[in-house]
């Protein structure tokens, strides 16, 4: 199935850098999922790895806060997802809707001995799909409130 579109910005689409300069983003050339049982968008590499390329405002992991872009995914509930298409991650965690999830991640740590990669776990919540229609009715909502002073 194609990714759905949203109202975040894709990772591939170009920037304003600290400059002001247009650039491309690092993940330019590469593909792109919203997985909305969590609240993420996934890139996949050529290498296999599933990176978290942004976190959807007000969805799970956002609300969790445990979750950075960058991370990489490496299994949900004990399935090793690496090399995995994303529309397989995607229905698996899909499957578990209703019920939790428990995320294997690897992050990028600067310690006093250089950067180390470590790993960690968090357990979410996979909203249902009754949930994510209010969340994107109340988001649309929140955007459409005009203030006026």
């Amino acid at each position: 199935s194609p990714a759905k579109s949203s109202n975040y910005a894709s990772p591939a689409k170009s920037y304003r850098g600290a400059t002001g300069v247009p650039m491309m983003s690092p993940y330019a050339g590469t593909q792109s999922k919203s997985i909305d049982g969590i609240g993420i968008v996934l890139v996949a590499h050529a290498a296999g790895q599933l990176m978290v390329s942004s976190i959807h405002v007000h969805g799970v992991a956002h609300r969790h806060g445990s979750v950075r872009v960058g991370d990489t995914l490496d299994n949900v509930n004990g399935r090793h997802v690496q090399g995995s298409s994303l529309d397989e991650v995607d229905g698996h965690v899909k499957s578990l809707a209703g019920s939790n999830a428990t995320l294997k991640l690897t992050r990028n740590v600067q310690t006093s001995h250089g950067i180390q990669r470590q790993q960690y776990y968090v357990t979410l919540a996979v909203a249902a799909q009754g949930q994510l229609l209010a969340q994107q009715q109340h988001q649309r909502q929140m955007y459409s409130v005009v203030m006026v002073t």
